[in-house]
């Protein structure tokens, strides 16, 4: 009777949920959204407050019609090597890669700050294509769980 709940004990923690994908991405608006011909800076966070994390890729996606790309800047980042520094890769797509050379990184961390000129009056978004962040504890594992704009 011990061994039958001792397996069945071992059974359910083999399929019980882990705290494996757990990174997220964000956009936050470092400034009031500002109307036709102004300016407005934006940062890319990453958080994981359970593993650590030490790279990611990130594309960012806009309307070239209506926000200007002017500055971009990893002078904040969590990240101190860059396979692709952040910059615009064709119009309305910004494209980064970076990573840190320390024992990875847990918590929440800026990743790059980009300064956008508003081309049009209104709404429009910026928001995420293609991400990843990289567990630094099994390298090329994607353990990015969502990705989402605060820009309300």
């Amino acid at each position: 009777m011990t061994t039958k709940i001792f397996g069945l004990c071992i059974s359910l923690l083999l399929f019980l949920p882990t705290v494996a994908q757990a990174a997220q991405l964000r956009i936050n608006l470092l400034n009031d959204f500002t109307i036709f011909d102004k300016t407005f800076s934006i940062s890319v966070v990453a958080q994981d407050d359970v593993q650590s994390f030490n790279a990611a890729e990130v594309t960012l996606l806009f309307d070239p019609n209506k926000l200007e790309l002017i500055e971009s800047s990893s002078q904040f980042s969590i990240f101190d090597l860059w396979v692709k520094e952040p910059e615009l890769k064709s119009a309305g797509t910004i494209h980064l890669i970076g990573g840190t050379t320390k024992d990875g990184f847990i918590g929440t961390g800026e990743i790059a700050r980009f300064k956008f000129k508003s081309l049009q009056g209104g709404y429009t978004p910026i928001q995420f294509g293609q991400a990843s962040v990289i567990s630094h504890n099994t390298p090329n594992k994607n353990i990015l769980k969502k990705s989402f704009q605060e820009m309300n």
